[in-house]
């Protein structure tokens, strides 16, 4: 039975005030009915004033409703006013979740936690359009990550993690997954880096000479792949060119051209993660599998780390395209280190592409910071969906244009948001106005996760 929350004294065509015996938390879901089955639904954005015996709410006019098709519900923008001395009425949950754009079947789509009563299922296809995820430390980010795994999982949807605080490995092997480690049983083939990505592992190279040579002989490599000549290349196939160009184009003193070669060899090979094409993850195999991987990047330093993302993705990106893995989710933590504000990183401009463009091909992104303004800002506005739990104002003040709609009592309750809470916004397409969530308990509570209760 409909809970009767109070009655309408005023409205505009934007807000309408009621007057209410009862406790109404901001963010509060309320409609007030219109006739013929239409109803205004609305959202809580503060208390106005108290009485002796009633309370004088605010709401927000977010959409005009009505039945639709097999008990449906269906929404357009609002173009009436609340008819005062109305009902207001805790509205069915059915057409909450309709009005946000979430799905009402848990069973279909990802339930990732609670506003209230209400179970929020985002669809599947949401992902596709990519999620950002920001908090402190302990708010509960990566726990929500975590959730976002478990329920791609039950839909046989593949994740991909790249794990650099080891956070995720076990949660990949106890839903059937594979947690692989770049060096072990993860290569990165050499000929995967682009010439700038490579260079950056050579700054032994003192003279301009041997760097020249380096770069001359790694870009004339990559074109033969560019026209068909080879599937690949890795060490033994580079010093080789290196040793043909620095007698014969560069013509090279012969010892500085062994300095130079002997430098590469050795500044490659500290690079565990670098391998032979034959050494490479069937990635085929473990993506239809449908079941997550987690690559263990926990022991690689900065450089390695967005060397290994970089050369996966463009790896990834390419199978995707020839049809050969299924549309899958990328997850990448610390996303600050990876797309970073200032300056450049060897994986940043790959990232920025597949969030662009990646939907089209079936290639969703989560990107997980703490810090998110030390994110790239186009790549955050990209990102549809975005699960923001508690952050520093000064953190806060950078995602101004991704809040939506949030009341502003929502907004400065955020920084002290509980563990595990997060405001989940979006788009019409995603989330179309803002919610704040109690994210669900985790199936599998391993390490650096908690269980929300």
């Amino acid at each position: 039975m409909t809970a009767i929350l109070g009655t309408v004294l005023t409205s505009t065509y934007d807000t309408f005030s009621f007057q209410s015996d009862k406790k109404v938390p901001a963010g509060t879901f309320v409609a007030t009915p219109l006739g013929d089955d239409a109803f205004l639904l609305g959202r809580v954005t503060e208390a106005k004033a108290s009485r002796l015996d009633a309370t004088i709410y605010e709401a927000d006019i977010l959409r005009r409703g009505g039945p639709g098709k097999d008990g449906g519900f269906d929404f357009s923008a609002p173009d009436e006013l609340a008819d005062p001395g109305a009902e207001v009425y805790a509205p069915p949950l059915k057409a909450a979740a309709a009005a946000l754009g979430l799905d009402a079947d848990p069973a279909k789509s990802l339930f990732v936690g609670r506003a209230g009563d209400l179970d929020v299922c985002l669809r599947p296809e949401s992902l596709f359009r990519h999620v950002f995820v920001g908090g402190t430390t302990g708010s509960g980010k990566s726990h929500f990550a975590g959730v976002l795994v478990e329920e791609l999982a039950k839909l046989h949807l593949p994740a991909v993690v790249i794990d650099s605080q080891a956070e995720y490995l076990d949660l990949a092997r106890s839903l059937g997954g594979k947690a692989v480690e770049p060096g072990r049983d993860y290569a990165v083939p050499l000929s995967s880096l682009t010439t700038e990505e490579a260079a950056r592992m050579v700054a032994a190279l003192e003279s301009a000479a041997a760097r020249d040579l380096f770069m001359f002989s790694f870009s004339a490599l990559q074109a033969e792949i560019t026209a068909g000549r080879r599937s690949g290349f890795g060490l033994k196939d580079l010093l080789r060119r290196m040793e043909q160009e620095g007698l014969h184009a560069l013509r090279m003193d012969g010892y500085e051209l062994r300095v130079a070669m002997a430098r590469v060899e050795a500044s490659i090979k500290r690079h565990r993660f670098l391998g032979a094409k034959e050494f490479n993850l069937d990635w085929a195999v473990l993506l239809k599998s449908g079941k997550p991987a987690a690559v263990d990047c926990s022991s690689l330093d900065m450089l390695q780390l967005q060397l290994v993302v970089g050369a996966t993705m463009r790896e990834l990106q390419r199978l995707r395209a020839a049809g050969k893995v299924p549309p899958f989710v990328l997850f990448l933590d610390e996303a600050h280190l990876l797309v970073p504000a200032e300056g450049d990183a060897p994986c940043k401009q790959v990232i920025r592409e597949c969030v662009r463009v990646g939907r089209h091909y079936g290639i969703g992104v989560v990107l997980i910071t703490q810090n998110p303004m030390d994110v790239d800002r186009k790549t955050i506005a990209q990102c549809n969906t975005r699960a923001i739990f508690a952050l520093e104002p000064d953190q806060l003040a950078v995602l101004r244009g991704i809040k939506a709609d949030a009341a502003p009592s929502v907004l400065r309750g955020l920084p002290k948001f509980p563990r595990g809470t997060c405001l989940l916004t979006g788009t019409y397409e995603t989330v179309r106005h803002a919610v704040v969530v109690r994210v669900r308990e985790r199936f599998f509570a391993g390490r650096g996760v908690f269980p929300c209760s």
